[in-house]
């Protein structure tokens, strides 16, 4: 019988990832979202309806890259917590937190890109030419600038994202923390099974007959599922 997956406290701290590095505490991490949110208002009171010329846009761009790497951080370190454990009442609670502090600043943020693509393509160049850090991310604005919608459509869009990623976030929840996967039988050997060993060993066995019952078992749990 093939050994189960430790648990994570199990696990050999050196192979696991250490949120840690990101924020040291939870204390840090909530200065840090604190600190995004007074970047996010100062960036909508100088920027909003001032896009007007090439300085202003480089500028603009360089000060939104600077909360984006704040954005990732804090999605990150909340995001991994509630990966590792997602029964931990803490975890989901930081987690849905973040999920709807981001989601609140995602709309803030939205004036950018579409004052952006109401620039001038003139303006538009010579900014990218001004900085070539820039430059990659205003040409595919420009080149995606025909299939964007309305402003009003964009935002429904943004607005409704919750909604439209619900499904997914409920897979991830069934997966994670609800499913449980019966042992399968081969040739007398029991093997047990999960998510991990599943997609990371079993669809890649030599051996054809544990692969379809390893199949069989892990989808037999999904089907329980589907509505």
């Amino acid at each position: 019988m093939k050994q189960q997956l430790p648990k994570r406290e199990d696990v050999n701290k050196a192979h696991t990832w250490d949120v840690h590095t990101i924020f040291k505490d939870d204390q840090t991490f909530e200065a840090a979202i604190k600190s995004l949110e007074v970047k996010v208002d100062i960036f909508v009171d100088q920027y909003k309806k001032q896009l007007k010329d090439a300085q202003i846009i480089n500028r603009s761009l360089n000060d939104l890259k600077v909360i984006y790497e704040l954005i990732t951080s804090i999605n990150a370190y909340a995001s991994l917590q509630s990966s590792v454990d997602g029964v931990s009442e803490a975890n989901q609670i930081r987690s849905g937190k973040t999920s709807i502090l981001l989601q609140t600043i995602s709309k803030r943020l939205d004036f950018y890109d579409n004052e952006l693509k109401k620039v001038p393509r003139k303006v538009v160049l010579e900014a990218a030419k001004l900085d070539s850090s820039n430059a990659l991310y205003l040409e595919e604005m420009l080149a995606y600038k025909k299939h964007t919608l309305k402003p009003e459509a964009e935002k429904l869009l943004t607005a409704l994202s919750p909604v439209l990623n619900a499904p997914y976030a409920s897979y991830n929840r069934f997966k994670l923390v609800d499913m449980k996967f019966s042992d399968f039988e081969v040739d007398g050997v029991m093997y047990p099974n999960s998510f991990t060993l599943f997609e990371n060993e079993y669809e890649y066995d030599a051996r054809s007959d544990v692969r379809r019952q390893a199949y069989e078992n892990f989808y037999d749990k999904l089907s329980e599922y589907q509505h």
